[in-house]
């Protein structure tokens, strides 16, 4: 999996990337995993809930693999329209439009 950082950020704290990720609930679990030294970071275990990821790391916790990505390469995903349909961190929500309903009196 691929995970985007902001296009104003270059790093990303450790216990963020697992709660926004959506790997764990919340953040008692994310530190009771990282203090178990279950979750390494490019390949070396990482008992600080508050390390600094930045683009090309890696982390990994059982059958989850997660490549930082930076703004660079998600233009190009966006240009290329690889990731369309996906809204990435730091993304803002696609335009929507609104349009009145009428119910079944034909009124607004």
């Amino acid at each position: 999996m691929k995970f985007w950082l902001k296009r104003e950020s270059t790093f990303i704290y450790l216990d963020q990337l697992l709660k926004a990720a959506g790997i764990f609930e919340d953040y008692e679990e994310i530190k009771d995993k990282i203090n178990r030294a279950y979750i390494s970071v490019n390949g070396s275990v990482e008992t600080k809930r508050r390390k600094m990821l930045v683009e090309g790391d890696i982390v990994s916790f059982r059958d989850y693999h997660i490549k930082i990505v930076g703004s660079k390469e998600a233009k190009i995903q966006r240009i290329r329209k690889n990731a369309s349909g996906v809204i990435k961190h730091g993304e803002s929500l696609p335009n929507w439009t609104e349009f009145k309903v009428k119910n079944k009196n034909n009124k607004e």
